[in-house]
């Protein structure tokens, strides 16, 4: 096994909004698939893995040869199981100690050159990195609930506003053991273009990533 990289697919099992949209078929094969596909071109940089709760999963993933393959617990498979708890457990698994990626299923519209943004940001020494895209309004078109129903903005200034948009997540295992959530000053962030920041968790968000793909 390489020792630099690691890279982790997550997999569970249960999805509440659109079911089993890991193994759904996505352009001629399950969703998931896409995914490791493209870890599988980065095999220079490290090894992929595929970790899952369901052993029907698993045993899909293994018509690939070279990917490793983890059971996770269940109580790493609920909505509240974080990323970073499941990387821990895959790492932990299989005694890797040094950087790993994340690379989720639901973003078959990331290409090889948004995963090489990451890695380049971690060889000039970040400890966590993280991908995200410009939203389509600034702060001044954003507004805040309130009991009046009145608009509020969040902020009168036009500052652009980014949001992660979940196709890459990576860390040193080091910053993983000190850490519970991505969403920390610490994590150097890095612009995907929105049209390849699709995060599959509806119906509708699968169809329109289809037919993005095939545009």
């Amino acid at each position: 096994m390489n020792n630099n990289y690691l890279f982790i697919i997550p997999a569970r099992s249960k999805s509440k909004r659109l079911t089993n949209k890991n193994l759904k078929n996505f352009n001629g094969k399950p969703l998931l698939f896409w995914s490791i596909e493209q870890s599988m071109r980065f095999k220079k940089y490290g090894s992929t893995l595929v970790t899952s709760d369901s052993n029907y999963i698993l045993k899909k993933c293994s018509v690939y040869k070279d990917v490793l393959l983890v059971k996770r617990p269940s109580y790493l498979a609920t909505d509240n199981a974080s990323l970073i708890d499941v990387a821990k457990h895959a790492a932990i698994k299989l005694s890797f100690i040094k950087n790993i990626i994340i690379l989720q299923p639901t973003s078959p519209l990331r290409k090889d050159i948004d995963i090489k943004k990451g890695i380049s940001i971690f060889n000039k020494g970040a400890s966590a990195v993280m991908s995200q895209a410009k939203l389509q309004y600034n702060t001044s078109k954003l507004g805040i609930s309130n009991q009046n129903d009145n608009f509020r903005e969040l902020n009168s200034f036009k500052s652009d506003v980014y949001a992660p948009n979940g196709a890459f997540f990576g860390a040193s295992y080091e910053w993983l053991k000190k850490n519970i959530t991505f969403y920390d000053k610490s994590v150097t962030t890095y612009e995907m273009p929105v049209e390849r920041s699709i995060d599959i968790d509806y119906k509708y968000q699968f169809i329109m990533a289809e037919a993005l793909m095939n545009q």
